[in-house]
């Protein structure tokens, strides 16, 4: 970030920020043009061009969801020219209205004098800007983020707590939890700061300026307790008619002075802006029901909720809850079991201490324990890796190196050769019973953990056993425990996380010519392919982006135009568009990849690689959506893949994709 010192006066001041940057962002609408032109700000910024920072430092200013400045009117001028410019002065400016040292007719003043002290130009198309928080040339947030990437000027994201599907996280599900109601309102996230600011939040961090009575009890609610530090509650906005509400909540000609807030999490700004609060929620909602309880607020309440137990040994619930006076609602619940698809991928031995060891019960690891040193002493073994793929097919990946024990040397343990039937050389099975949480991989040298540990002992002492069951539990959708009973009261007990795979990554389509065609074999374009011209009339299909996640995510990134075909826009002539569901990217999918095979499956109702319309079965829109879709896959380099599909019989579609 920029220094304020005398060296920035002379470095920053006279400069024709707006003339250089902005104008160029006007210049073209495309969303193309406006990410080169943030890129190239970037790269001048590291070259140290004086222009290129001051612009850089000004978007942060105006789209930080953190900055406001308080002021409702700023005036434009007009005719000024020659003027000094003086950014290092209007960012002191910035400071000052943002922490409310300068306020009320002393702002006002203020920033008159010293939009005088601008080019007209410059005042109006920047600076003014700036205190209004919005650029007005066609950028967001989301696009500096998008090539700012960690730099210094990286813009503070806003981003709030979301609802999660249950059935990824089975050890959240038991026990004492607490259900709210959902409420048919505005979600609203309140900051309010120790200087009396208050600010209200829509959850993409737009801001509502149409109630201000909720505004005013939240400044009432922070300066009755004296808070030390700045608050943030999370809620909904409930009026008495959803539709009116939500036809007024961002309309600033309208006032909303009736609508409640109902309050159901609380936390400190700076534990917003970082991701993380360390008080559970119990805790919070301790904190937060003695906060409004004493406030005494007519308008902000604790959002009802109550306690139901999900012990392990129950897999149903009844819940009754009374909604108004002698109404009561009563509802039968039942426990969710994990997906299978969450078991696929690959797994390694989490490298930690303590993630491999031996006890008298699941779990524990108090007779032996794997500790720091022997995660280095045994790296050949910690980078071992357990495929579970689509087709039922399990996987020992071992490679040139593993842990050999004594009993498969007849010396000492120690790295070395993978030893037969150990030594990963056959594709094996597996099967999963999510309702009994057991994995029990199939064949021969099949393991998970250590090859001696199975169900009926160790080894050397019992047969080499043709399966062996494990039980599981999943501590999040990329990490879990596994544990296996190996002869009466011995427990070894693993835990795993996914592994990262080389197919991860954000892949686009290879911007050549033949990189998209169809014929009637794999890897065959000779029925169609894309041309050279074909490449520039459809550059808003070949800038979608297929990410890859490492953790087992997929995602498709359109931004606001695809190439969108007749079947998907009713008819009409196929062309750049704004993308259509369920093909739009708003879909939440997931992966798995089969490196053996060499086969990815997209998880998902909308989730493609390629085109939307080539899926497994045919082509849309003569076959349905389905849930998911296999390609197959060929690296041609690390950057570099192949991907094809036989969309029904003898149809090909070949794609080339490049990181």
């Amino acid at each position: 970030m920029i220094k304020f010192d005398k060296k920035a006066d002379a470095k920053y001041n006279g400069l024709q920020v707006a003339s250089d940057w902005i104008r160029d962002l006007e210049d073209d609408n495309s969303r193309l043009h406006k990410e080169g032109v943030i890129e190239k700000a970037l790269v001048a910024a590291r070259l140290g061009s004086a222009s290129a920072e001051c612009f850089l430092y000004n978007c942060y200013l105006a789209y930080n969801p953190y900055f406001t400045y308080n002021v409702k009117q700023v005036p434009e001028t007009e005719g000024l020219e020659h003027r000094e410019n003086p950014w290092v002065q209007f960012w002191g400016l910035c400071e000052s209205l943002r922490t409310r040292t300068l306020t009320g007719h002393k702002a006002r003043d203020t920033i008159k004098i010293i939009s005088e002290r601008f080019d007209s130009e410059q005042w109006n198309m920047l600076a003014r800007r700036v205190l209004i928080k919005d650029l007005r040339c066609g950028i967001t947030a989301k696009t500096l983020n998008k090539i700012l990437g960690n730099s210094e000027w990286k813009i503070p994201s806003f981003e709030v707590q979301l609802a999660t599907d249950s059935k990824g996280h089975p050890k959240k599900m038991t026990g004492l939890c607490r259900l709210e109601p959902k409420l048919d309102g505005v979600r609203t996230i309140a900051v309010g700061y120790r200087n009396g600011t208050v600010m209200l939040y829509s959850r993409n961090g737009k801001e509502f300026s149409n109630f201000p009575h909720i505004a005013e009890q939240v400044r009432a609610l922070v300066q009755k307790h004296n808070l030390r530090y700045d608050l943030v509650l999370d809620g909904e906005i409930v009026g008495d008619s959803f539709q009116q509400l939500m036809k007024h909540a961002h309309r600033k000609d309208h006032v909303e002075n009736t609508a409640d807030y109902h309050v159901f999490d609380i936390m400190r700004l700076q534990e917003l802006k970082e991701g993380h609060c360390n008080r559970n929620q119990h805790n919070r909602l301790q904190a937060l029901d003695s906060l409004i309880s004493m406030s005494g607020l007519p308008n902000i309440h604790l959002t009802d909720g109550f306690t139901v137990d999900l012990s392990d040994d129950k897999n149903s619930a009844t819940v009754t809850i009374e909604a108004g006076g002698g109404v009561w609602w009563t509802f039968e619940i039942e426990r969710q079991t994990v997906s299978p698809t969450q078991l696929m991928g690959v797994w390694k031995l989490s490298s930690e201490a303590g993630s491999l060891g031996v006890g008298p019960s699941p779990g524990s690891t108090e007779w032996w324990n794997l500790d720091a040193a022997g995660v280095v002493a045994r790296a050949v073994y910690v980078d071992d890796s357990y495929s579970f793929m689509s087709d039922g097919s399990f996987a020992n990946i071992l490679g040139g190196e593993t842990w050999v024990e004594g009993w498969q040397s007849g010396g000492d343990e120690g790295a070395g050769v993978p030893v037969a039937p150990y030594d990963g050389s056959k594709i094996n099975a597996f099967s999963f019973d999510p309702i009994a949480s057991k994995i029990t991989v199939i064949g021969e040298g099949a393991y998970i953990g250590l090859p001696k540990a199975n169900n009926a002992g160790e080894l050397p002492n019992v047969a080499v056993p043709g399966q062996i069951t494990y039980n599981v539990s999943f501590t999040d959708a990329d990490s879990m425990t596994v544990s296996v009973e190996a002869g009466t009261g011995v427990w070894w007990t693993y835990k795993l996380v996914r592994a990262t795979q080389k197919i991860s990554g954000t892949w686009k389509m290879a911007l050549e010519a033949g990189s998209l065609g169809v014929g009637p074999s794999a890897g065959s374009v000779e029925w169609w392919s894309i041309d050279d011209a074909g490449l520039t009339a459809r550059a808003v299909y070949f800038d979608d982006e297929y990410v890859i996640g490492s953790a087992g995510s997929f995602k498709n990134i359109l931004g606001s135009e695809t190439w969108v075909e007749g079947w998907q826009n009713g008819g009409a002539a196929e062309g750049p568009g704004a993308p259509v569901a369920p093909h739009d990217g708003s879909v939440n999918s997931i992966y798995v990849y089969d490196d053996v095979l060499g086969k990815i499956t997209v998880y998902g109702k909308g989730a493609y690689i390629g085109l939307p319309k080539a899926v497994n079965a045919g082509e849309l829109p003569n076959v349905e959506v389905p849930e998911n879709v296999i390609y197959n896959v060929t690296f041609v380099d690390d950057n570099t893949i192949k991907v094809s599909i036989e969309a029904g019989s003898g149809v090909w579609w070949n794609y080339k994709l490049v990181k």
